[in-house]
């Protein structure tokens, strides 16, 4: 790909930017040396306003929300060897050895026994909105990674960008399956629901059934308990998702599948949750998806809503009932998850951002 751009580096000025490249490893490289950052200390920064966005290196770059003429930011972060681990929530401390490891080659996991006190949860699902509200709440990382120390390594939080696909790109990175996209995952929930008009009738969807395909296809709209509850069982896989500001727990699934996978949901955003063997160590070698065996694999979701605790004691989640909302189409500020929605009603606007 072609790209025309230009690049704020560290010294606030714009670099012009027009190299080719076609992956995203290759364009970090390029934008390393346009904006004079060491290429292990920086970050990239994409859009107005501008959000974080990170991808393996092998990612094709039209899979990226980087194109020609976007605003791209580089910064830098600390370069230390030491991350910051943060730690809350006692209550879910866990004594275990070692961590089960996916084998490369099967879905099966290995698991050594371990104990944990017990942790809150809710089967109410986070629901789909009819609008999207997509901001920074979950993405600044405060220039280190969201980490939680856990057996013979880390649980992390990755990140993902806030396009109003983050549930789906967050499902994408830790069902592992090559070539699968959010664009899929959308078709698939039409056909859950096709497929089950007694179960996803116009009294769950809030619409009849035919409008909600056409709204959900579409590529602002965004997902939530509906579409985590037919993808679970589209994959046969138990979505654990951790809401940070109350650290309840919905699984959708549960107690059906051998496997389950971990999202985190600030109010407004969902990132993902991998065990990672070191602090620093590439998204290509993240563990994503966990056993499901009663007493035994539950302390990773305990560690998790550690992790979620930790996040939380940030202020990384969104007040919905008090928090300052933009709508993106017309620029009106208004306040709370409630007039964003009489807003939506209203005026048929569908793209707000948290200010």
């Amino acid at each position: 790909m072609q790209l025309y751009l230009k690049a704020e580096g560290r010294d606030g000025n714009d670099s012009e930017f027009g190299g080719q490249a076609s992956t995203f490893g290759e364009f970090r490289r390029h934008l390393a040396q346009v904006a004079s950052f060491p290429l292990a200390t920086m970050r990239i920064k994409v859009g107005d306003p501008p959000e974080f966005i990170d991808f393996p290196d092998s990612t094709p770059l039209a899979d990226t929300p980087i194109s020609t003429g976007c605003a791209v930011y580089a910064v830098g972060r600390r370069d230390t060897s030491e991350p910051e681990v943060t730690s809350e929530a006692a209550a879910t401390t866990t004594t275990t050895e070692r961590m089960p490891h996916t084998c490369q080659n099967c879905t099966s996991t290995t698991a050594q026994t371990s104990r944990q006190e017990p942790y809150s949860e809710s089967k109410n699902p986070q629901t789909s909105r009819p609008y999207n509200v997509e901001g920074s709440v979950g993405m600044d990382d405060k220039d280190t990674p969201a980490l939680v120390m856990f057996r013979d390594g880390y649980l992390v939080r990755r990140t993902v960008p806030s396009d109003n696909s983050c549930l789906f790109r967050s499902l994408c990175s830790v069902l592992g399956q090559v070539g699968l996209t959010s664009e899929r995952l959308r078709e698939m929930v039409c056909q859950g629901i096709l497929e089950n008009p007694e179960l996803y009738n116009e009294a769950v969807l809030e619409k009849p059934i035919a409008e909600y395909c056409h709204w959900i296809s579409q590529s602002s709209s965004w997902g939530g308990g509906i579409e985590m509850a037919i993808l679970s069982e589209t994959f046969s896989v138990e979505i654990c998702s951790i809401d940070i500001s109350s650290l309840r727990i919905d699984r959708f699934g549960e107690e059906k599948y051998t496997r389950r996978v971990i999202l985190l949901y600030s109010g407004i955003h969902y990132d993902y949750v991998a065990f990672a063997s070191s602090a620093n160590a590439p998204r290509d070698f993240d563990q994503t998806e966990f056993g499901v065996v009663l007493g035994v694999d539950d302390a990773v979701l305990a560690a998790a809503v550690e992790l979620a605790a930790a996040l939380r004691s940030r202020q990384n989640y969104f007040a919905a009932s008090s928090a300052r909302i933009k709508c993106n189409e017309c620029s009106q500020v208004v306040h709370g998850e409630s007039e964003a929605q009489f807003h939506a009603t209203t005026t048929g606007h569908t793209s707000f951002i948290q200010v």
